[in-house]
């Protein structure tokens, strides 16, 4: 069985660290790499190639619609989840990190390589 890819940038190392453990919990998914700002992940990014990128809506230096912009052009099919303190509807799928981790557990299967 192939492993979901999946990159995280979070610039808190707390917050990193939790989700690196959920997702390398999992038979099916496993972290690629991670990042603390929008210049690691664009890099990182590139190198991994990963099916999911979870990343904060505030990161050190811009944000991550800022990083959107930039990886979405050479990855156009790269599934994004933001992490943010406020609602929204423009994305594929949104999770609050006011919420609790279930929610994060019940949004990663509504990628779609993650069913």
């Amino acid at each position: 069985m192939t492993k979901a890819k999946i990159f995280l940038v979070e610039d808190h190392p707390i917050t990193r660290g939790g989700l690196a453990q959920l997702i390398d919990s999992q038979a099916d998914m496993e972290v690629c790499g991670w990042a603390e700002d929008a210049v690691q992940a664009v890099n990182g990014v590139d190198q991994t190639e990963p099916d999911l990128v979870i990343t904060d809506l505030s990161l050190k230096g811009t944000d991550g619609l800022d990083l959107l912009k930039q990886i979405r052009p050479k990855h156009p099919r790269l599934h994004v989840l933001i992490l943010s303190p406020c609602d929204g509807s423009w994305v594929e799928r949104f999770t609050s990190v006011k919420r609790s981790p279930l929610e994060l557990w019940r949004a990663l299967p509504t990628v779609p390589r993650l069913r």
